[in-house]
């Protein structure tokens, strides 16, 4: 475990800003914890960064198509930054779900067709609530999504936040080049170097864990074109 303030302090040592038996004043302490919320939150578009994938379940309710996700939507939890696969479950049997994107959902000519078993789904990333669309307008069952989600930011200087191996190294030098040059520091070589190794291993070890995401089309079941066998 390791707070904001740990983390700051460190990597505000390694850039220079403060010596070993310095601490942190109010306004750098501050304007630590802004940098490391903002470089978190910038990391969650790396999806090789993001080393869990969450596993939900939503009712489907019958004769809805559309549903808002996130913190206080239809499917309330926090809002995905990406779907990475999808199922319905009807009684003991799940049925996949095609991820589709804007175009391929437009090109479906008959949107308000009903059936028991979905076979596309749409997901709109809007913000704060993103829309997820199925097609058929299902009529039972429940929606079970693997997701990748934002990155936990630190509330306070003393939140404890617990990280994977190899993450708090990444944090601490990442940061020190992020705020180095608002206190004039330099970015030497051996920072940038041990800041991109950091990075570098916990994207290998995330990227062992997740198979390529290859889409399960399925030729015969044209969402292209808008019909299905």
């Amino acid at each position: 475990m390791a707070t904001a303030r740990d983390i700051i302090t460190r990597a505000y040592q390694v850039n220079g800003v403060l010596t070993k038996n310095d601490a942190l004043d109010g306004d750098e302490a501050q304007d630590g914890l802004s940098s490391l919320n903002a470089m978190l939150s910038s990391w969650t578009n790396d999806s090789l960064l993001l080393y869990v994938r969450e596993s939900e379940t939503f009712p489907l309710v019958s004769g809805q198509s559309s549903y808002t996700i996130g913190t206080g939507g239809d499917f309330d939890t926090t809002r995905p930054t990406q779907l990475v696969t999808a199922f319905t479950r009807i009684g003991q049997i799940d049925y996949d779900i095609e991820i589709t994107n804007d175009i391929s959902y437009d090109a479906i000519t008959q949107k308000g067709i009903s059936n028991s078993i979905p076979e596309a789904l749409y997901y709109e990333a809007g913000y704060p609530l993103a829309t997820i669309t199925i097609y058929p307008v299902p009529t039972t069952g429940t929606l079970h999504l693997r997701s990748e989600k934002e990155l936990t930011q630190f509330a306070t200087l003393d939140s404890d936040m617990d990280f994977p191996p190899g993450w708090e190294r990444a944090l601490v030098y990442n940061l020190a080049i992020e705020d180095a040059s608002q206190y004039g520091q330099p970015v030497t070589q051996a920072m940038a170097q041990i800041a991109s190794d950091a990075l570098g291993k916990i994207k290998t070890a995330t990227a062992r864990n997740k198979q390529m995401d290859y889409p399960s089309y399925n030729s015969e079941n044209n969402i292209f074109t808008g019909w299905y066998n």
